[in-house]
């Protein structure tokens, strides 16, 4: 399944603004740079597990809201119906299992 470009670095600006914060002080409360937090946004860094856990935390956010812009189901990789969260449950078992161990 391909995750659709832009969907988590909208949701992190649309949660940030609705949370009333600024770059600069969403950076402050989880331990970036505002830079790194603009190249979240912007989609051109991916997060570590640990600025994901902060960034959810902090925004009041479900890890599924980040990777999915609608509650709908999306469609995987051989044309069966998936939910959002199934997505998100499987995108954390993968940043956060070893390799060495399957999900």
């Amino acid at each position: 399944m391909k995750l659709e470009y832009g969907v988590f670095g909208a949701a992190v600006k649309k949660a940030r603004r609705a949370k009333g914060l600024t770059q600069e002080k969403l950076a402050e409360l989880i331990d970036i740079t505002p830079m790194h937090v603009k190249q979240l946004e912007s989609e051109r860094r991916n997060p570590s597990v640990a600025v994901l856990f902060k960034l959810v935390t902090v925004l009041d956010l479900s890890l599924d809201s980040l990777f999915s812009n609608t509650d709908d189901d999306v469609q995987d990789i051989k044309g069966k119906s998936v939910s959002a969260s199934t997505v998100a449950t499987s995108m954390s078992c993968r940043l956060l299992t070893p390799l060495s161990r399957p999900c």
